[in-house]
């Protein structure tokens, strides 16, 4: 569980475009973690001595760093990228606190689902940005991936517990791998992925002090894995057994295949869309929708123009309950948010810096 909070989440926000220079290096990095269920920290100590899961879905982070260099309409630009998603029933994130925790398990019968996706990865970004008008701009990319550390795929059904174990259940699982954590398979020759995905992003300013940021990235996005390990299963309460006292018991039964094969990994779409406002001299304000795979981000902002082409930025992400604070300008930027400031029992963390130096 510690690598969920290994790195985080990450995209940046919109970089200038205009400028009547030829010739720019820019470097963009952001990072998110958030979780419903537990704190971050919670994570980090693989659930151990944390506080109870809280009803939740998702648990999730992205993250990446790019670095390169504009010429005119053209970018070029290498970056770095972990992002990991989780998908459960409240059900499973509680049997796995009680296991981690040594407590007893209350009899009954159990959700259980759990889905994973990991993406690490480096390459390579080649954009190239469209002038619609004086102030509105389109930006196309094309990304090439390298990946590793394949985790891929889930495990669901339902499970029963009797005496504070599971007694049994019909549970079905399939998922890729670089190790295999639920069964304990030897190790495996790992694989290797080769994968593209598309950017597009665009920016419009409208009369009356409007701009719109409609930003899609990863559209059409894959990773092609070559002879991916993999483990096919059911487990079913299907076997019997006479205990100790001579009592009829059912023990869960697993069958299973591990193999390899070749698998296409489909990533997420990561959108960003926003629309702001100028209200009253200084003063604008700005709504932003942001979704990662299943989970969507609403957030609210006040906007404050200052020196030059500063300006301060204060809101609130309402999925996330996070505070947030910015201070941006064409050339530099820099964004932090979080529910908790002291970050001892937060359950999210933003942290995104943009800075661009046109020559």
């Amino acid at each position: 569980m510690y690598l969920l909070i290994a790195l985080a989440f990450a995209l940046i926000s919109f970089p200038c475009f205009a400028n009547d220079k030829n010739a720019a290096i820019f470097i963009r990095h952001g990072s998110v973690v958030f979780s419903e269920v537990v704190p971050i920290k919670d994570f980090e100590d693989d659930l151990k001595g944390g506080s109870e899961p809280v009803p939740g879905n998702h648990a999730l982070t992205y993250n990446r760093l790019e670095m390169g260099f504009g010429w005119k309409n053209f970018e070029l630009a290498h970056f770095m990228r972990e992002d990991y998603v989780f998908e459960f029933t409240p059900d499973t994130m509680n049997i796995i606190y009680w296991d981690k925790n040594k407590k007893k398990i209350p009899e009954g019968t159990y959700d259980a689902y759990l889905k994973a996706q990991h993406v690490k990865a480096e390459g390579w970004r080649v954009g190239y940005r469209f002038a619609l008008s004086q102030d509105s701009l389109v930006r196309v990319s094309v990304n090439y991936l390298e990946a590793e550390e394949l985790l891929y795929g889930a495990i669901g059904g339902s499970v029963n517990v009797m005496d504070d174990e599971i007694k049994g259940g019909n549970l079905g699982v399939l998922y890729y791998y670089e190790e295999d954590y639920l069964l304990d398979r030897p190790p495996v020759i790992p694989a290797e992925g080769k994968g593209y995905s598309f950017d597009v992003e665009a920016r419009f300013h409208l009369q009356g002090g409007w701009q719109f940021d409609l930003n899609f990235y990863d559209l059409f996005g894959e990773i092609d894995w070559r002879d991916a390990p993999y483990t096919k299963g059911t487990v079913a309460s299907t076997s019997t057994y006479v205990d100790s006292n001579g009592y009829a018991q059912r023990a869960p039964m697993m069958t299973a295949v591990e193999s390899y094969q070749n698998f296409t990994q489909k990533l997420p779409t990561f959108y960003q869309l926003s629309a702001t406002k100028k209200l009253y001299g200084p003063l604008g304000i700005s709504y932003m929708r942001e979704k990662y795979d299943s989970v969507e981000f609403d957030r609210l902002f006040l906007l404050c123009d200052l020196a030059g082409d500063f300006y301060f930025k204060a809101g609130y992400d309402f999925t996330m309950s996070a505070t947030w604070v910015g201070l941006e300008s064409d050339a530099v930027s820099l964004n932090i948010a979080t529910d908790d400031w002291s970050l001892v029992g937060a359950k999210s963390l933003v942290l995104r810096f943009n800075g661009r130096w046109i020559f």
